[in-house]
């Protein structure tokens, strides 16, 4: 997980990050937000190394992953405040 990914969590600013899965996302994933973590399913999963002897192949997300990621989020959090909106 990324510093900015919980920078971003701190002021509650959805999250799409890549996640290496060194360790299970439960441990490091933002915490209270909505949220995207992206990978590539890799057999080393769960190595807990701090360096990945493996090139990092769990990161390797095509961009158009990543923005339809961020696109499926943006209409999440919108649908969201418009029923919070709805509510008041």
């Amino acid at each position: 997980m990324h510093a900015s990914a919980h920078v971003a969590a701190a002021v509650k600013t959805p999250v799409v990050d890549l996640f290496a899965w060194t360790n299970p996302p439960e441990q490091w994933r933002p915490w209270r937000v909505p949220q995207r973590l992206l990978n590539r399913p890799v057999p080393c999963r769960l190595c807990y190394q701090r360096l990945c002897p493996n090139g990092q192949a769990c990161l390797d997300v095509p961009p158009e992953e990543v923005v339809e990621a961020a696109i499926s989020l943006l209409e999440e959090v919108r649908a969201s405040c418009r029923a919070a909106s709805a509510l008041s």
